[in-house]
């Protein structure tokens, strides 16, 4: 598989810290086209309480995009029934922050245009348990 940008959204918070969320397809071969960020355009929550390493080892995360939408049902394109499909690169100047998988659930407001759309992505790290782990034809 041969991932390509489709989408990307760049932003500049408070901080002066650049960002770049891409959104990436598969075979895609085309210009990358640009959103508009809206309201906070990027919040990364990390799932797992606390920081105690020992009882909770693993921090799944994930981030939710808010962008405007300039035509109704603009950003349909990115739904998709399966898991694992679209892969998305959060970048803080110019270094990968995050990495993830964009959410298979997409909800779009009734509603004159532009408003907000929330795109969501996950890291993935919630799905291993229902992955077996073999490890030499041993299962654990």
């Amino acid at each position: 598989m041969a991932y390509a940008v489709r989408y990307r959204l760049e932003f500049t918070d408070i901080q002066r810290d650049e960002w770049r969320v891409d959104i990436l397809e598969d075979s895609f071969a085309g210009a990358i086209s640009a959103m508009i960020p809206s309201g906070s355009p990027l919040i990364i929550e990390w799932l797992t309480p606390g920081d105690d390493l020992v009882l909770f080892p693993i921090k799944g995360s994930m981030a939710t995009i808010n962008v405007e939408c300039t035509t109704n049902f603009q950003y349909i394109g990115l739904y998709n029934e399966q898991d694992l499909v679209r892969p998305v690169n959060i970048y803080k100047n110019e270094v990968l922050f995050w990495t993830g998988w964009l959410s298979n659930e997409y909800t779009e407001p009734y509603d004159n245009v532009p408003y907000t759309v929330s795109i969501t992505a996950a890291d993935g790290l919630g799905i291993l348990k229902n992955i077996p782990y073999k490890n030499a034809g041993v299962d654990y």
